[in-house]
């Protein structure tokens, strides 16, 4: 290799380490934007988890029939009504995409969108080229507050649902919950924000089971190294939830299980 090519060379790995540098702390700065946002955030996220607070909280899973078909309705499900319009309302300024709603009786549904002028479509691989390196380099703002603001509301919903009473009847709401609260990120960001309460869901399956040996079959189900997050201690706390479960039959059960 020539002199010159060795300068040309050297001016390339300079320049390149030049981008690394600046984008390492370009995503420094973010994180740090973020995380000042997600603080300013706490106080509303952590007064709408409130609800779940004390005895005499709007929500409890441990059900009466006349309560459950309440519920269940919607006439009486402060979960549905109070709680998820707030998260959504906080969410709102970040989310990526608008929540998904189902045209009704709109005759222009299906309607086709007509094809752009030749030069407009003579540009569109640019285009495309560009948003491509855009994305690349530099993913939605809004998905990663999101992804943050799942992150926290799972992480602290967590130990508020685990300090509840349940019943059979109770799970079903439950889980119902769940899935609700899970749609709501879902449909404002990508189905990957469901990571974020993987931990929750599984709470909410053990605590779904008819009786404590089922739970076995949902470990088994996920044996892949990583996908299961309850230790048989978590797995033993979170059956004894459970109303209508004897201490027996939930010893019986953990010891089943195989170590985490």
């Amino acid at each position: 290799m020539c002199a010159h090519a060795r300068r040309e060379v050297a001016k390339i790995e300079a320049s390149v380490k030049g981008l690394r540098d600046c984008s390492s702390a370009l995503r420094k700065h973010l994180e740090d934007a973020v995380s000042a946002l997600i603080s300013k955030l706490t106080p509303r996220l952590r007064s709408a988890l409130n609800i779940f607070e004390g005895a005499s909280s709007l929500i409890q899973y441990d059900l009466t029939e006349a309560a459950f078909s309440a519920y269940m309705d919607g006439s009486s499900n402060a979960f549905v009504q109070e709680f998820l319009p707030v998260l959504a309302a906080i969410i709102a300024p970040y989310q990526v995409r608008p929540a998904r709603t189902r045209a009704r009786g709109n005759a222009h549904a299906h309607t086709r969108t007509p094809p752009p002028a030749r030069k407009q479509w003579a540009l569109q691989p640019l285009r495309m080229c560009c948003y491509c390196v855009q994305f690349t380099l530099t993913p939605p703002l809004g998905y990663v507050v999101v992804r943050r603001i799942a992150s926290y509301v799972a992480k602290h919903l967590e130990p508020r649902i685990r300090r509840k009473r349940v019943n059979a009847l109770g799970s079903l709401a439950l889980d119902a919950d769940m899935r609700a609260l899970v749609t709501l990120f879902v449909d404002r960001t990508s189905w990957h924000v469901r990571s974020k309460f993987t931990r929750l869901l599984q709470v909410t399956s053990v605590l779904g089971v008819s009786q404590p040996a089922e739970v076995a079959d949902i470990r088994a189900a996920l044996s892949a190294p990583g996908a299961w997050l309850l230790s048989t201690e978590e797995v033993r706390a979170v059956l004894s939830q459970r109303t209508d479960f004897r201490a027996i039959d939930i010893d019986r059960a953990c010891a089943a299980l195989p170590p985490l």
